[in-house]
Protein backbone atom coordinates (compact mmCIF):
# COMPACT_ATOMS: atom_id res chain seq x y z
CA UNK A 1 0.00 0.00 0.00
CA UNK A 2 2.85 2.35 0.79
CA UNK A 3 6.64 2.20 0.90
CA UNK A 4 6.78 3.46 4.49
CA UNK A 5 3.73 2.17 6.39
CA UNK A 6 2.80 3.60 9.76
CA UNK A 7 1.50 0.17 10.79
CA UNK A 8 3.04 -2.95 9.27
CA UNK A 9 1.81 -6.45 10.16
CA UNK A 10 3.96 -9.15 8.60
CA UNK A 11 3.24 -12.91 8.34
CA UNK A 12 1.16 -12.94 11.55
CA UNK A 13 0.32 -16.37 12.98
CA UNK A 14 -1.42 -17.06 16.30
CA UNK A 15 -2.20 -20.44 17.87
CA UNK A 16 -4.44 -21.32 20.83
CA UNK A 17 -4.54 -24.58 22.76
CA UNK A 18 -8.09 -25.90 23.20
CA UNK A 19 -9.68 -29.18 24.25
CA UNK A 20 -9.65 -30.16 20.58
CA UNK A 21 -5.95 -29.47 20.32
CA UNK A 22 -4.04 -26.58 18.80
CA UNK A 23 -6.18 -24.12 16.85
CA UNK A 24 -4.58 -21.67 14.44
CA UNK A 25 -6.67 -18.56 14.96
CA UNK A 26 -4.62 -16.51 12.51
CA UNK A 27 -2.32 -17.74 9.76
CA UNK A 28 0.10 -15.68 7.67
CA UNK A 29 -1.79 -12.39 7.79
CA UNK A 30 -0.20 -9.26 6.32
CA UNK A 31 -1.54 -5.72 6.79
CA UNK A 32 0.28 -2.56 5.73
CA UNK A 33 -1.22 0.87 6.34
CA UNK A 34 0.20 4.26 5.34
CA UNK A 35 -0.36 7.76 6.67
CA UNK A 36 -3.90 9.00 6.10
CA UNK A 37 -5.12 5.64 4.83
CA UNK A 38 -8.15 3.71 6.02
CA UNK A 39 -8.23 -0.08 6.22
CA UNK A 40 -11.17 -2.32 7.04
CA UNK A 41 -10.60 -5.76 8.56
CA UNK A 42 -13.61 -7.99 7.89
CA UNK A 43 -14.62 -11.58 8.50
CA UNK A 44 -17.14 -13.65 10.39
CA UNK A 45 -16.91 -14.68 14.04
CA UNK A 46 -13.75 -16.69 14.66
CA UNK A 47 -12.03 -15.31 11.56
CA UNK A 48 -9.13 -13.84 13.53
CA UNK A 49 -10.10 -10.17 13.77
CA UNK A 50 -9.85 -10.01 17.57
CA UNK A 51 -6.45 -11.79 17.88
CA UNK A 52 -5.08 -9.48 15.20
CA UNK A 53 -6.34 -6.43 17.11
CA UNK A 54 -4.86 -7.69 20.39
CA UNK A 55 -1.47 -8.23 18.77
CA UNK A 56 -1.52 -4.76 17.21
CA UNK A 57 -2.36 -3.34 20.65
CA UNK A 58 0.48 -5.25 22.26
CA UNK A 59 -1.87 -7.35 24.40
CA UNK A 60 -1.01 -10.67 22.74
CA UNK A 61 2.25 -11.99 21.31
CA UNK A 62 2.21 -13.68 17.90
CA UNK A 63 3.59 -17.19 17.51
CA UNK A 64 5.07 -16.08 14.21
CA UNK A 65 5.48 -12.78 12.40
CA UNK A 66 5.98 -9.21 13.54
CA UNK A 67 4.19 -5.88 13.98
CA UNK A 68 6.05 -2.61 13.42
CA UNK A 69 4.64 0.79 14.41
CA UNK A 70 5.98 3.97 12.79
CA UNK A 71 8.83 1.89 11.37
CA UNK A 72 9.96 0.64 14.80
CA UNK A 73 9.63 -2.83 16.39
CA UNK A 74 6.39 -3.21 18.34
CA UNK A 75 5.32 -6.83 18.90
CA UNK A 76 8.86 -8.07 19.54
CA UNK A 77 9.71 -5.67 22.38
CA UNK A 78 8.61 -5.46 26.02
CA UNK A 79 5.92 -3.09 27.24
CA UNK A 80 8.68 -0.85 28.55
CA UNK A 81 10.07 -0.74 25.03
CA UNK A 82 6.64 0.07 23.60
CA UNK A 83 5.91 2.84 26.08
CA UNK A 84 7.49 5.69 24.05
CA UNK A 85 5.16 4.82 21.14
CA UNK A 86 2.08 3.87 23.15
CA UNK A 87 0.38 7.27 22.71
CA UNK A 88 0.85 7.00 18.94
CA UNK A 89 -1.70 4.16 18.84
CA UNK A 90 -5.24 4.62 20.15
CA UNK A 91 -7.86 1.90 20.50
CA UNK A 92 -11.58 2.70 20.38
CA UNK A 93 -13.42 -0.46 21.52
CA UNK A 94 -16.92 -1.66 20.86
CA UNK A 95 -19.38 -0.64 23.55
CA UNK A 96 -19.13 -2.64 26.76
CA UNK A 97 -19.99 -1.42 30.23
CA UNK A 98 -17.01 -3.30 31.63
CA UNK A 99 -14.69 -0.97 29.71
CA UNK A 100 -15.71 1.98 31.88
CA UNK A 101 -15.15 2.44 35.60
CA UNK A 102 -18.77 2.72 36.86
CA UNK A 103 -17.65 5.28 39.45
CA UNK A 104 -16.39 7.68 36.78
CA UNK A 105 -18.43 10.42 35.20
CA UNK A 106 -18.16 11.09 31.47
CA UNK A 107 -15.78 13.98 32.09
CA UNK A 108 -13.55 11.72 34.23
CA UNK A 109 -13.46 9.04 31.51
CA UNK A 110 -12.34 11.47 28.81
CA UNK A 111 -9.96 13.32 31.15
CA UNK A 112 -8.00 10.07 31.65
CA UNK A 113 -6.42 10.63 28.22
CA UNK A 114 -5.80 14.35 28.67
CA UNK A 115 -2.28 15.61 29.19
CA UNK A 116 -0.72 19.06 29.15
CA UNK A 117 -3.88 20.85 30.31
CA UNK A 118 -3.35 21.26 34.06
CA UNK A 119 -6.05 23.89 34.56
CA UNK A 120 -9.52 22.52 35.23
CA UNK A 121 -11.16 25.14 33.01
CA UNK A 122 -8.96 24.18 30.05
CA UNK A 123 -9.70 20.50 30.59
CA UNK A 124 -13.42 21.10 30.75
CA UNK A 125 -13.40 23.16 27.56
CA UNK A 126 -11.44 20.45 25.73
CA UNK A 127 -13.78 17.71 26.98
CA UNK A 128 -16.88 19.67 25.97
CA UNK A 129 -15.46 20.29 22.49
CA UNK A 130 -14.82 16.54 22.06
CA UNK A 131 -18.33 15.65 23.23
CA UNK A 132 -19.84 18.15 20.82
CA UNK A 133 -17.72 16.68 18.03
CA UNK A 134 -19.46 13.32 18.51
CA UNK A 135 -22.91 14.81 19.02
CA UNK A 136 -23.15 14.99 22.82
CA UNK A 137 -23.63 18.18 24.82
CA UNK A 138 -22.07 19.45 28.05
CA UNK A 139 -25.11 18.06 29.85
CA UNK A 140 -23.45 14.62 29.69
CA UNK A 141 -20.36 15.65 31.69
CA UNK A 142 -21.83 14.50 35.01
CA UNK A 143 -23.46 11.33 33.68
CA UNK A 144 -22.15 7.87 34.55
CA UNK A 145 -21.88 4.92 32.13
CA UNK A 146 -24.92 3.01 33.38
CA UNK A 147 -27.14 6.05 32.75
CA UNK A 148 -26.14 6.15 29.06
CA UNK A 149 -27.54 4.21 26.15
CA UNK A 150 -25.27 1.91 24.18
CA UNK A 151 -25.00 4.47 21.38
CA UNK A 152 -24.14 7.26 23.84
CA UNK A 153 -21.43 5.14 25.45
CA UNK A 154 -20.02 4.43 22.00
CA UNK A 155 -19.79 8.14 21.29
CA UNK A 156 -17.99 8.69 24.61
CA UNK A 157 -15.52 5.98 23.51
CA UNK A 158 -14.88 7.85 20.27
CA UNK A 159 -14.45 11.19 22.08
CA UNK A 160 -11.99 9.60 24.50
CA UNK A 161 -10.06 8.05 21.60
CA UNK A 162 -9.63 11.41 19.86
CA UNK A 163 -8.00 13.13 22.85
CA UNK A 164 -4.40 12.18 22.10
CA UNK A 165 -4.27 12.91 18.35
CA UNK A 166 -2.72 9.45 17.86
CA UNK A 167 -1.09 8.60 14.52
CA UNK A 168 -3.00 5.30 14.28
CA UNK A 169 -6.62 4.77 15.34
CA UNK A 170 -7.83 1.18 15.78
CA UNK A 171 -11.61 0.98 15.96
CA UNK A 172 -13.78 -2.02 16.80
CA UNK A 173 -17.30 -1.66 15.36
CA UNK A 174 -17.32 2.14 15.88
CA UNK A 175 -20.92 2.52 14.65
CA UNK A 176 -22.43 -0.25 16.78
CA UNK A 177 -25.60 0.84 18.55
CA UNK A 178 -25.86 4.19 16.77
CA UNK A 179 -28.87 5.50 14.86
CA UNK A 180 -28.41 6.63 11.27
CA UNK A 181 -27.87 10.31 12.14
CA UNK A 182 -25.23 9.42 14.74
CA UNK A 183 -23.53 7.04 12.30
CA UNK A 184 -23.18 9.85 9.78
CA UNK A 185 -21.74 12.11 12.47
CA UNK A 186 -19.13 9.55 13.56
CA UNK A 187 -18.25 8.82 9.93
CA UNK A 188 -17.61 12.55 9.44
CA UNK A 189 -15.38 12.64 12.54
CA UNK A 190 -13.37 9.63 11.33
CA UNK A 191 -13.07 11.16 7.85
CA UNK A 192 -11.78 14.39 9.38
CA UNK A 193 -9.17 12.47 11.37
CA UNK A 194 -8.10 10.71 8.19
CA UNK A 195 -7.83 14.04 6.36
CA UNK A 196 -5.58 15.28 9.18
CA UNK A 197 -3.21 12.42 8.36
CA UNK A 198 -4.39 9.87 10.92
CA UNK A 199 -4.27 6.23 9.89
CA UNK A 200 -7.57 4.47 10.60
CA UNK A 201 -7.95 0.70 10.97
CA UNK A 202 -11.51 -0.56 11.51
CA UNK A 203 -12.54 -4.08 12.48
CA UNK A 204 -16.12 -4.71 11.43
CA UNK A 205 -18.61 -7.34 10.29
CA UNK A 206 -20.54 -4.78 8.21
CA UNK A 207 -19.48 -5.22 4.59
CA UNK A 208 -21.21 -2.07 3.35
CA UNK A 209 -19.40 -0.03 6.01
CA UNK A 210 -16.09 -1.75 5.30
CA UNK A 211 -16.44 -0.85 1.62
CA UNK A 212 -15.90 2.82 2.53
CA UNK A 213 -12.26 2.11 3.41
CA UNK A 214 -9.37 2.64 1.02
CA UNK A 215 -8.22 -0.96 1.50
CA UNK A 216 -9.77 -4.15 2.87
CA UNK A 217 -8.37 -7.26 4.52
CA UNK A 218 -10.70 -10.29 4.47
CA UNK A 219 -9.94 -12.96 7.06
CA UNK A 220 -11.07 -16.54 7.67
CA UNK A 221 -8.38 -17.60 10.13
CA UNK A 222 -6.06 -16.85 7.24
CA UNK A 223 -5.77 -14.05 4.72
CA UNK A 224 -8.43 -14.65 2.06
CA UNK A 225 -7.95 -11.43 0.13
CA UNK A 226 -6.47 -7.96 0.46
CA UNK A 227 -6.80 -4.93 -1.78
CA UNK A 228 -9.38 -2.33 -2.73
CA UNK A 229 -13.08 -2.96 -1.94
CA UNK A 230 -13.67 -3.77 -5.63
CA UNK A 231 -10.93 -6.41 -5.51
CA UNK A 232 -11.89 -7.98 -2.17
CA UNK A 233 -15.69 -7.94 -2.01
CA UNK A 234 -16.36 -10.49 -4.71
CA UNK A 235 -18.70 -13.46 -4.49
CA UNK A 236 -15.78 -15.92 -4.71
CA UNK A 237 -13.83 -14.28 -1.87
CA UNK A 238 -16.90 -14.01 0.38
CA UNK A 239 -17.80 -17.64 -0.29
CA UNK A 240 -14.28 -18.61 0.83
CA UNK A 241 -14.47 -16.46 3.98
CA UNK A 242 -18.05 -17.05 5.17
CA UNK A 243 -19.84 -20.30 5.90
CA UNK A 244 -23.25 -18.85 5.04
CA UNK A 245 -24.82 -18.44 1.63
CA UNK A 246 -23.58 -15.64 -0.62
CA UNK A 247 -26.56 -13.95 -2.26
CA UNK A 248 -26.49 -11.56 -5.20
CA UNK A 249 -29.75 -9.64 -4.91
CA UNK A 250 -31.70 -8.08 -7.73
CA UNK A 251 -30.95 -4.54 -6.54
CA UNK A 252 -27.18 -5.11 -6.79
CA UNK A 253 -26.60 -5.91 -3.13
CA UNK A 254 -24.10 -8.62 -2.23
CA UNK A 255 -25.21 -10.29 1.00
CA UNK A 256 -23.85 -13.02 3.25
CA UNK A 257 -26.34 -14.76 5.52
CA UNK A 258 -24.28 -16.45 8.26
CA UNK A 259 -26.72 -16.08 11.13
CA UNK A 260 -27.27 -19.80 11.53
CA UNK A 261 -23.63 -20.81 11.26
CA UNK A 262 -20.65 -20.80 13.56
CA UNK A 263 -17.05 -20.82 12.47
CA UNK A 264 -15.27 -23.95 13.79
CA UNK A 265 -12.70 -21.76 15.53
CA UNK A 266 -15.17 -19.37 17.15
CA UNK A 267 -14.65 -18.99 20.84
CA UNK A 268 -13.67 -16.57 23.58
CA UNK A 269 -10.89 -15.10 21.43
CA UNK A 270 -13.25 -13.48 18.92
CA UNK A 271 -16.43 -11.42 18.97
CA UNK A 272 -19.89 -12.77 18.24
CA UNK A 273 -20.66 -10.88 15.08
CA UNK A 274 -23.19 -13.21 13.47
CA UNK A 275 -25.91 -11.69 11.36
CA UNK A 276 -26.62 -10.49 7.89
CA UNK A 277 -23.73 -8.72 6.20
CA UNK A 278 -24.44 -6.63 3.16
CA UNK A 279 -22.39 -4.81 0.57
CA UNK A 280 -23.87 -2.69 -2.17
CA UNK A 281 -21.80 -2.22 -5.29
CA UNK A 282 -22.82 1.42 -5.61
CA UNK A 283 -21.37 2.13 -2.12
CA UNK A 284 -17.91 0.75 -2.82
CA UNK A 285 -16.46 4.09 -3.88
CA UNK A 286 -18.60 6.29 -1.62
CA UNK A 287 -16.54 8.23 0.90
CA UNK A 288 -17.70 9.12 4.41
CA UNK A 289 -19.48 12.45 4.69
CA UNK A 290 -17.34 15.42 5.75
Amino acid sequence: MTAQPLLDVSDLTVEFTTRRGIVKAVQHVNISVGKGETVGIVGESGSGKSPCAKIVLGLLSPDQGEVRLLGRPWSTVSEAGRRPLRRKLQYIPQDALSSFDPRYRVQDIIAENLAGLPERKQQRERIVSLLELVGLSAEYLERRPRSLSGGQRQRVFVAQGLVQHADVLLLDEPLAGLDLASQQQIRAVIAEERDLGRTVVTSTHDLSEAARADHLVLLAGRLVAAGTPDEVLTADHLAAAYRGAVLLLADGALMVDDGAHHHPEAGPHDEADHGRHEHRADEQRRRPAG
